[in-house]
């Protein structure tokens, strides 16, 4: 090797210094597809030495992936179970909405027999639910960013106050 030759990525580690001896970690840096350089790793070792055995190789993404599994899991199902209350909460809204104008169907006939026209009808019956809505979310804005801060601990890369993200759950 000399001064005009390209430096090539080196590592050294003595074999005592191991925490395990029968364990050496090789971390390499790879441009492209990482799982792609697995083989050409691979080879290199044996070229080097042939009795050396590979056992566990893993890309970072497959150690992100598995260190951060347990939180993936319960966001996926925390995702799926506020599917399930928004479901439930426009099924309710609806069957309130629907109890309401059932229960106003002869004051309806009697506004379009008077010659109100199905927008105004339409406009009556919305704004009922507005304020449904309305009074929900006066509630909820408030709940929730008192239990973001009591969840803050597990968002990672998120304020607890990220307006994205509150403004999704509105």
């Amino acid at each position: 090797s000399g001064l005009r030759e390209e430096v090539r990525p080196r590592f050294y580690q003595a074999f005592h210094q191991t925490r395990d001896p029968s364990q050496i970690v090789l971390e390499a840096e790879v441009s492209g597809v990482p799982s792609a350089a697995l083989s050409a790793i691979r080879g290199q070792i044996k070229a080097i030495d042939s009795r050396i055995p590979i056992g566990f190789v893993r890309t970072l993404d497959d150690l992100v992936r598995g260190s951060a599994g347990d939180q993936i899991a319960l966001a996926k199902l925390s995702a799926f179970f506020a599917g399930l209350a928004l479901l439930l909460a426009c099924v309710g809204l609806y069957g309130i909405m629907s109890y309401t104008v059932a229960g106003r169907t002869r004051e309806i006939g009697l506004r379009m027999a008077l010659g109100a026209r199905r927008f105004d009808v339409l406009q009556l019956v919305l704004r009922e639910g507005m304020w449904l809505v309305g009074f929900g979310l006066a509630i909820g804005i408030p709940l929730s960013l008192a239990s973001s801060r009591l969840l803050s601990s597990m968002l990672y890369g998120l304020k607890s106050t990220d307006p994205v993200s509150l403004f999704a759950v509105i």
